[in-house]
């Protein structure tokens, strides 16, 4: 079994030969890529780290088409618009950022926006990797629900550290209490990105 630095290599070297084409051929290579490469993982404990580095390296969507005969009906769209900047988060951050490693190596990793998205005002907002976190998915799906904040912590912030923050319900949890209120160093333009989310959820 190959390890996951060699997986991820493989999808890497596969997006930067294809990145900057737009064709009919260089689609399906892709797409024949994709497939390969999630049968020979498709019962292994690595899959959903492999459907992660997928997701992030191509941004990949599955659409059922009813009137479409390719491998299962699944078609998939590319849509390289943000892929630099997944890459570069993952890069930066490598694991959920609030985890310890086994406490979520099962599930599948997710960059998310510190500032949301849909809120950002300029590109730069948008695909600026210091507002780039990357979460396992429970997460980051809290962390959209804002049932999970990141607080800056005032007494330690001259140490650009931010604490994590999770709803009374979810604290009364042995596994999220454990991570309620541990520190995390982040840089003074990540912690902008934390301010400017917290201000305008009071």
């Amino acid at each position: 079994m190959e390890s996951i630095v060699y997986i991820k290599d493989d999808i890497y070297k596969k997006y930067i030969e294809t990145k900057d084409k737009d064709d009919e051929d260089t689609y399906l290579d892709v797409i024949d890529f994709i497939n390969t490469i999630l049968e020979d993982y498709k019962n292994s404990s690595l899959l959903n780290i492999v459907h992660s580095l997928i997701n992030e390296y191509f941004d990949i969507e599955y659409d059922i088409i009813d009137d479409l005969n390719y491998k299962n009906k699944e078609q998939k769209k590319i849509n390289r618009e943000d892929a630099f900047f997944k890459l570069k988060v993952w890069e930066k951050d490598k694991n959920c950022i609030i985890c310890d490693i086994y406490d979520c190596y099962k599930s599948s990793y997710q960059v998310a926006h510190i500032f949301d998205f849909s809120k950002c005002e300029t590109e730069e907002e948008k695909y600026d990797v210091n507002n780039g976190i990357l979460l396992c998915s429970n997460m980051h799906n809290y962390f959209d629900d804002l049932d999970l904040k990141f607080v800056v912590d005032d007494e330690c912030n001259d140490n650009n550290l931010v604490k994590i923050s999770f709803c009374d319900t979810m604290c009364d949890h042995i596994f999220y209490k454990k991570y309620n209120g541990k520190k995390i160093l982040f840089n003074k333009e990540n912690i902008e990105y934390i301010k400017k989310k917290n201000n305008i959820f009071k």
